[in-house]
């Protein structure tokens, strides 16, 4: 089972929680391999970044500053991302709508983006929630496909560019209305 996640390393994405989710899951279970995608360009928090890169390097996280994230998508199994705040996660619609299954933080936008059907939901700053729910998928494939399709089904039905548009139009005439 390949685990993957994308954003650019920082404590705000949870960068660090994916980093020790993957350590735990390691020491419980054997084939699952963990996937990193985004770069530290966060100014304020480069020196952090460091830290965790180091760290992934030492659990066995394979880690790419930038990659064709459609590409590296259609390679993993499952999506974590962990993110203490997270308006409207673009790489969790992305992941969804590649119809895999996801996990991710009960916070912000992932709360709105997530249902039970599509993935699981789990407390924020809780590497070992979020180790048990990896874990539970990794043996669970039928479970993940389903997921992962109830998933590309509702980015489709909710997500689109067109809906979003639709959306924001129907907001902006409420508004004027008052």
């Amino acid at each position: 089972t390949v685990v993957g996640t994308v954003g650019v390393i920082s404590s705000r994405k949870g960068s660090d929680l994916f980093v020790e989710a993957a350590r735990l899951v390691r020491l419980r279970e054997q084939g699952v391999e963990f996937r990193m995608v985004g770069a530290a360009t966060d100014e304020l928090e480069v020196a952090w970044a460091e830290v965790v890169l180091a760290a992934a390097r030492d659990a066995g996280v394979a880690h790419e500053a930038r990659a064709d994230v459609p590409a590296r998508l259609c390679e993993w199994d499952l999506f974590a991302l962990p993110s203490r705040h997270d308006p409207f996660p673009i790489a969790l619609l992305e992941a969804m709508g590649s119809a895999l299954p996801v996990v991710g933080t009960d916070v912000d936008g992932i709360s709105e983006q997530v249902t039970p059907e599509t993935g699981i939901l789990v407390p924020p700053d809780d590497p070992v929630r979020l180790a048990d729910a990896i874990v539970e998928l990794h043996r669970d494939p039928a479970r993940r496909a389903t997921l992962g399709a109830a998933g590309r089904a509702r980015v489709l039905e909710s997500f689109t560019p067109e809906r979003q548009a639709e959306s924001l139009h129907r907001a902006y005439l409420a508004a004027l209305r008052r």
